[in-house]
């Protein structure tokens, strides 16, 4: 049963339900009134299909698979956790687009400059966002392209200072210009900034890993920018915050 087809980035997903066991376990009515709250919605014919089925949130027991253009998202009953959910279709979107990879990092402007924080899990993106960012998109999740960034959400969200859960950015810009790239390194000292070229931005860095191993095998991987990458040190946060506003100034 097809609940509703979204827009994200440029690839139409259709939202779909696996079983009538689901079916009647289910809120369908809140659960779509979500999607159309959170995501933009389509009349478009779709490129693909996320399918809610029933099992464990990923970070537990189960992960979304990708199969013939169709990802598998387990849920319990109707629970759906939205920066799961998000991380999830940004990554279909991503597969899929012409345009976009899907990224987990942090988008932001400062000074009228389009900022990328690319980083595994703990580097820093949040952190560093909250201190720099005049304006943030999103401090978790992105599409990126080449040169452009854009929020999954209609609006991004970012998270509170006690990382408890995410807040919503009400009006927050949908897509801006990206004008530089930073690779945040936690094991290397904040003293440690140098220009890199893109392809050292590796499969890993880039992947949201509560995804899955499955998915991280098949990730396209974050884009061949065009722009300026630095790879900058984040084990402490003495210096590297005044090493980038340096370059955003």
């Amino acid at each position: 049963m097809s609940l509703c087809s979204i827009k994200v980035g440029d690839v139409n997903i259709n939202i779909n339900i696996s079983t009538e066991k689901l079916k009647k376990s289910i809120d369908l009515e809140n659960i779509t009134k979500e999607f159309c709250k959170y995501f933009q919605t389509t009349n478009e014919k779709p490129q693909t299909e996320l399918i809610l089925d029933m099992g464990y949130p990923y970070y537990h027991k189960e992960h979304p698979s990708l199969k013939n253009h169709k990802l598998n998202f387990p849920i319990i009953h109707d629970q759906i956790e939205l920066l799961e959910l998000s991380s999830a279709l940004g990554y279909l979107a991503g597969q899929y687009s012409k345009k976009y990879s899907f990224c987990h990092a942090a988008g932001i402007q400062k000074n009228n400059k389009g900022a990328l924080f690319i980083g595994k899990p703990h580097s820093g993106k949040s952190k560093l966002s909250n201190i720099l960012a005049d304006v943030i998109l999103d401090d978790d999740i992105i599409l990126a392209s080449r040169n452009s960034m854009k929020t999954i959400t209609k609006n991004g969200f970012k998270t509170n200072k006690n990382k408890e859960y995410r807040i919503e950015i009400e009006n927050s810009p949908e897509e801006a210009r990206l004008d530089y790239v930073f690779l945040l390194n936690k094991e290397r000292s904040s003293t440690h900034i140098r220009q890199i070229p893109p392809s050292q931005i590796s499969k890993t860095d880039a992947f949201e890993h509560n995804l899955g191993l499955y998915l991280l095998m098949n990730y396209k991987g974050a884009p061949d920018f065009n722009i300026p990458v630095f790879e900058v040190g984040t084990k402490d946060f003495k210096h590297n915050t005044k090493n980038i506003e340096r370059i955003l100034s």
